[in-house]
């Protein structure tokens, strides 16, 4: 599932030089194994590298591959795509790896410039720009081009295979050096600023619940204890059914429920100014005084009971602490076992304290798997990057 480069460029995506350094580095390492294997391609474009994503790319079409030694000194014909073919290809000369290496390179540059360094309107100008024209640095093209990494496609592009890298795995590790040299900020720069984003929303999220909260103490009553200045911290039990949770310096217990939980509280004698009984209220009906009570006692013992047991099934939850993931180029993570999401877009865990077994995969490289301790309030963060 995906589309080739070339639909995808055709579509607008513009890769940023670090996303274009890691693909065709990873383009490098798949002709470096067919290199090895005495498989010349011959034909690297676009069009022949199919994406997987963003960074996935998989080399296609070998369909004028050229298997290395059997027409030594036979001369070769001009097949390939003329934009991307080496000039020892136009030239109709026996070609080896390093014609992949130019064609690769042009791949680089444009990429990097989204312009093709060689041009001309019929397949005889294109063929003469490739054997003649020295296209500028793809740093002079575009500004934000580095300038090493322009080198590197310029080298790729040098007219003489001599000149050139003498591999693709030559090729593949000058992009790795300048990726590590960088420190990998290409693919870990959008997990970052993600997670950057992700604290903000966190933190209008802590301010909207503080509001939400107080709204909610306002509007059911106060409490015997005067109202104290409310402060962030990590509720480590769960308020019981009826309760408002509140961070003041008051006890718990002064919290009482908003409203009785019996349904049908039992009637109280009728009362007249001055808070005396209405007798004659009283007359018209027995007396009740002592049912009164004992009904009040045994609603208390219900209320009690029930607020025992319900805290009694509520398990004890634990604080919750953070952890942080920037991966690259992406992983699914798995918590103890259990699949959390794939990092991208994942950037944040909130994960109970204590120890947890974190497990990264990535089908094109072995897992990662390493233990973090989470304590609360606190960020843990793991940087991991695939094929380093």
């Amino acid at each position: 599932k995906g589309r080739d480069l070339r639909q995808l460029r055709q579509d607008g995506w513009r890769p940023t030089p670090e996303q274009a350094a890691l693909i065709v580095r990873r383009i490098a390492d798949a002709l470096a194994y067919a290199h090895s294997k005495g498989v010349v391609h011959r034909d690297v474009k676009p069009a022949n590298i199919f994406m997987v994503g963003r960074t996935q790319p998989r080399v296609l079409d070998f369909g004028i591959a050229r298997v290395a030694h059997r027409h030594e000194g036979a001369g070769d014909i001009a097949a390939g795509s003329p934009y991307y073919m080496a000039p020892e290809q136009a030239r109709h000369q026996t070609v080896d790896r390093r014609a992949d290496v130019f064609s690769l390179g042009v791949v680089l540059y444009e990429l990097l410039t989204d312009q093709k360094p060689f041009r001309g309107t019929t397949l005889a100008e294109i063929s003469q720009s490739v054997i003649e024209h020295d296209p500028p640095l793809a740093s002079e093209v575009d500004a934000r081009v580095p300038r090493a990494l322009a080198n590197i496609a310029a080298r790729a592009m040098v007219k003489d295979p001599e000149q050139r890298y003498r591999s693709a795995r030559t090729f593949s590790r000058e992009l790795r050096h300048w990726l590590d040299d960088r420190d990998g900020q290409a693919e870990l720069e959008e997990p970052v600023r993600a997670m950057r984003g992700g604290w903000r929303l966190w933190a209008g999220s802590a301010a909207a619940a503080v509001v939400l909260g107080s709204a909610i103490l306002y509007f059911v009553g106060p409490t015997k204890e005067p109202a104290q200045p409310l402060t962030a911290r990590v509720i480590d039990q769960p308020p019981a059914t009826g309760e408002v949770a509140t961070h003041s310096a008051a006890p718990p217990a002064e919290v009482r429920p908003a409203a009785p939980l019996d349904p049908a509280p039992p009637p109280k004698p009728e009362r007249v100014a001055g808070g005396m009984p209405n007798t004659e209220a009283a007359k018209a009906r027995p007396p009740a005084a002592k049912p009164a009570v004992t009904a009040k006692a045994t609603n208390r013992e219900r209320r009690d009971v029930k607020a025992a047991t319900e805290n009694k099934a509520t398990p004890a939850v634990k604080a919750l602490g953070v952890l942080r993931l920037a991966v690259s180029p992406w992983g699914q993570v798995e918590v103890d076992g259990s699949p959390a999401g794939n990092a991208p877009p994942l950037t944040e865990l909130s994960l109970q304290e204590g120890k947890h077994l974190i497990t990264i995969r990535n089908a094109d490289f072995p897992p990662f798997s390493t233990t973090v301790t989470i304590a609360p309030g606190q960020a843990v963060g793991i940087k991991h990057k695939f094929g380093s």
